[in-house]
């Protein structure tokens, strides 16, 4: 870092008596000044806007001094009593790269709520930290619990992660706004899920989650995924403020989605948390979940990729051959039932079907008339297409061969 630069997070914070100014104390990072003018941010804050300060007294070991080089500080801000200064909070000079000042804010996050408070917060903490500060916090101790194992305080640290999910779920779906990772091929949001070897020729799938992230990290994220695969989406709440809360009860009773991941999967949250009572009527999100999780996979060609694939098929054969799909018909009475059918392959005729009727309406309108029919009851005579859609990949196509091969 240049000799003129600068870059301050801020730990703690103290109001003076006499007036306006603020006293913050934290890790100098390069060369401060009195008098100096600098800029601040709370970089994990949604809202969170640049302004300049002035540093009017410099403190070091309770001792006034000029200026302060690589160390620890208190540091008076003219007026700073305005402005909304917490842990977490960035001073820097225009000079710093941007990932200097994430990296400062994140080691402000970790120095002040994990290495001091070990995730014991405070209703005031919780009130004043944002979704990022958060996530960071609980990622942070997390790494701390998992490199420093300490039986006897396993349930106490449980509770106190379970506490920051909370005010998490709390703050997410009060939210003006948040973003999610889609997948391109399916067009839904990604499915992330862990194949772990168990050892013993058998292998486990961890529930589907997806990742959301918040207005103060999606810049950030847009460039971690960049390119063809994923696209960063906007999920408002609204006027109504339910936005977000329908966005989350959607994917996880129709897609299958088990928990939400904010920014890392480190800090992974139930979905139950966010809806407690998720209705599956007019769904089938047991199978769903392996047709996209499939959907999003590329043509597997190394050994890992075909283990997962034929995992992930595994787990839809079984589900399929039980599951009750939605069938769109037709008919001038209730007693009439009409449908259609498609040329499907080899000759065959093909009908649609939908694993929920959210899908189905989508495709063919609302208010669509359909009857409720298992693979089996069509597959004799009619190869049946499921979620047919503009993107292919978030379907499948099952033949009676390819159905007798479920079947087994």
């Amino acid at each position: 870092m240049d000799s003129n630069s600068f870059v301050f997070g801020v730990l703690d914070k103290f109001r003076m008596d006499d007036g306006t100014d603020i006293i913050v104390v934290g890790k100098v990072n390069g060369v401060i000044e009195k008098g100096m003018a600098v800029m601040i941010r709370n970089y994990g804050d949604d809202d969170a806007a640049e302004n300049v300060v002035k540093i009017t007294a410099v403190e070091i070991q309770q001792r006034s001094e000029k200026m302060a080089e690589n160390c620890f500080a208190a540091l008076r801000i003219e007026c700073g009593q305005m402005m909304k200064i917490k842990t977490g909070t960035v001073l820097y000079t225009s000079d710093v790269e941007e990932s200097r000042i994430h990296d400062t804010y994140v080691s402000a996050i970790g120095d002040y709520f994990v290495g001091k408070k070990r995730l014991e917060l405070s209703d005031e903490d919780l009130r004043d930290m944002s979704i990022t500060d958060c996530a960071e916090a609980w990622r942070i101790f997390g790494m701390v619990c998992a490199q420093n194992r300490d039986e006897s305080r396993k349930e106490e640290d449980l509770k106190k992660r379970r506490r920051v999910a909370e005010a998490l779920c709390k703050k997410i779906l009060s939210s003006d706004e948040v973003f999610c990772i889609y997948n391109n091929k399916t067009d839904n949001p990604h499915m992330f899920s862990q194949t772990i070897d168990r050892n013993d020729d058998t292998y486990m799938c961890t529930p589907p989650e997806i990742l959301l992230i918040p207005k103060a990290c999606e810049k950030l994220y847009s460039r971690l995924y960049q390119g063809d695969a994923f696209t960063v989406r906007k999920i408002e709440n609204g006027n109504d403020g339910e936005g977000i809360r329908s966005f989350l009860a959607d994917v996880f009773a129709s897609n299958g989605v088990r928990g939400v991941r904010v920014l890392t999967d480190k800090t992974s949250i139930d979905a139950e948390m966010f809806v407690p009572d998720i209705s599956k009527d007019d769904a089938n999100p047991s199978l769903e979940q392996w047709i996209l999780l499939i959907g999003q996979m590329n043509e597997p060609e190394t050994t890992d990729e075909k283990i997962i694939f034929n995992l992930y098929y595994h787990f839809l054969s079984r589900e399929l051959v039980k599951a009750r799909l939605y069938m769109p018909v037709s008919g001038e009475s209730e007693k009439e039932v009409l449908f259609s059918t498609v040329a499907g392959r080899n000759n065959r005729q093909a009908v649609h079907m939908f694993t929920d009727v959210k899908r189905l309406n989508k495709a063919c309108g609302e208010g669509q008339r359909y009857i409720v029919q298992p693979v089996s009851a069509m597959i004799e005579i009619f190869d049946c297409i499921i979620n047919p859609s503009e993107k292919p990949a978030a379907g499948c196509y099952i033949s009676r061969e390819a159905y007798e091969e479920m079947n087994k």
